[in-house]
């Protein structure tokens, strides 16, 4: 089986599919290429005879004109493609906008499913969650051992998208940043990073880079995640990635996540405010054998349903069928 895999932006998402011993073609576009580029572009995609081509959210094709979507038009109607909207969340118009030219669109999150339907009752949907690959024989690193860590862009002081992350960020870390216990990881010194947040400095503890998240992750005893998704559906590719590593999961209660088979309690703890969160950490730290239990549980649903290889596989088993 070949995929071509299509992006504008490459992220953890295309890291782990690479490790995901598949056989992938990624393809890197660009918003800011002219109309010929995109054009190029499309024709070298279509020259790689592929199972299965994904469209990783393709705002940057359907932003190109009349022309190119003429030359997608001739060169993809009779493929097997398909654009995967990894957007959701507050900016799930913008990914359904951008799946415009597309008959088959993967969704990324079951809840999503109906919004995807009313707006394009024409198209084929498939499902394709954000998925996540084995990290084994990961070593415990000292540099990274904390009881609680959360990581990422918090987007709190420039309050991206309606502040939806901010007001995940005062749902599940605020209520924390007195307990010396945390630790937070990511982006410091802009906009978008912890220190923006009041209070962020006294547990901020820098950057790590992508290579050493299986390390961070096994060095820790509790992940506190934030999202801007919570109120709308969907987790993006940090819940997979942490699930996967065995690493017990603190998860704002997000809409829509028995749809896609998550159980509180069993596979991952859920909070949904500030005090629900002080009141689970105590709980999981105090208790961290049965904690361990829920992380270890958490691991295998990520690796049983969420794993690239067999997902993707899924889905060009269903595309050839549609």
């Amino acid at each position: 089986m070949r995929i071509a895999w299509v992006v504008f932006c490459p992220s953890h998402v295309e890291e782990d599919i690479a490790r995901s011993a598949l056989d992938v073609r990624f393809f890197i576009a660009s918003s800011f290429e002219s109309v010929d580029t995109r054009v190029e572009l499309l024709e070298a995609i279509a020259r790689y005879d592929a199972d299965l081509y994904v469209f990783r959210y393709p705002a940057w094709l359907v932003e190109g004109g009349d022309v190119v979507r003429e030359t997608f038009a001739r060169l993809f109607s009779s493929r097997p493609a398909l654009a995967w909207m990894s957007e959701q969340g507050p900016t799930l118009t913008h990914a359904i906008n951008s799946a415009a030219w597309f008959s088959r669109i993967a969704v990324n999150n079951r809840q999503d499913f109906t919004a995807y339907r009313y707006a394009r009752p024409d198209a084929r949907l498939f499902y394709l969650p954000f998925g996540c690959t084995a990290y084994n024989d990961v070593a415990r690193d000292e540099r990274f051992a904390f009881d609680m860590i959360s990581d990422g862009d918090c987007h709190y002081a420039c309050s991206d998208e309606g502040g939806a992350k901010r007001r995940s960020v005062e749902q599940m870390i605020v209520p924390l940043l007195n307990d010396p216990r945390l630790a937070l990881w990511g982006i410091g010194h802009c906009p978008h990073g912890w220190l923006g947040v009041p209070g962020a400095d006294r547990r901020y503890q820098g950057y790590y880079f992508s290579v050493s998240m299986p390390r961070v992750y096994a060095s820790a005893k509790l992940y506190v995640g934030i999202s801007w998704n919570t109120e709308f559906g969907g987790y993006g590719i940090k819940l997979a990635r942490v699930l996967a590593s065995g690493l017990p999961v603190l998860w704002p209660r997000t809409a829509g996540m028995q749809l896609d088979g998550l159980v509180p309690g069993t596979h991952l703890l859920t909070s949904s405010s500030p005090s629900e969160t002080r009141e689970v950490v105590s709980r999981a730290l105090a208790w961290i054998d049965e904690t361990h239990l829920i992380g270890l549980a958490g691991q295998r649903f990520a690796l049983s349903e969420w794993d690239w290889r067999r997902n993707l596989e899924r889905l060009c088993d269903e595309v050839g069928r549609s």
